[in-house]
């Protein structure tokens, strides 16, 4: 049996924040995710935070924010779009998180980025 290849490129990061194509070895870069960057504000956070996305393109593009705990069990799922080839996208948790460490899936378009999220509460 023959396996597809899925036209979503999932890139992990191995900091605090988000990191683009521009970060990845020459052989794992996709082209299609080089003119985009995603960043993750305020890391650490005490529950909201932001999500920034910015690409070359003004095309409009569908954003999918998910949080995802330890487990891999997706927590909330936030949907959005770009404009103009930006967009700033305010997620406030639909349920109170337990201080810890969270991902946050970002889907661009067919790009996928993975930041890593740290909760604190007092």
């Amino acid at each position: 049996m023959a396996s597809l290849a899925s036209p979503i490129q999932t890139i992990t990061t191995g900091n605090a924040g988000c990191r683009d194509a521009d970060d990845q070895p020459e052989a794992q870069a996709a082209p299609a995710a080089e003119a985009e960057s995603v960043a993750l504000y305020p890391n650490p956070s005490s529950g909201d935070f932001n999500v920034d996305v910015a690409r070359a393109s003004a095309e409009a593009v569908a954003v999918k924010i998910e949080i995802v705990n330890a487990l891999g069990q997706v927590l909330q799922t936030d949907y959005a779009a770009t404009a103009d080839g930006r967009g700033n996208f305010f997620v406030h948790p639909n349920a109170p998180l337990a201080s810890g460490l969270y991902l946050v899936r970002v889907t661009v378009g067919k790009s996928a980025y993975t930041c890593r999220l740290l909760l604190q509460r007092d």
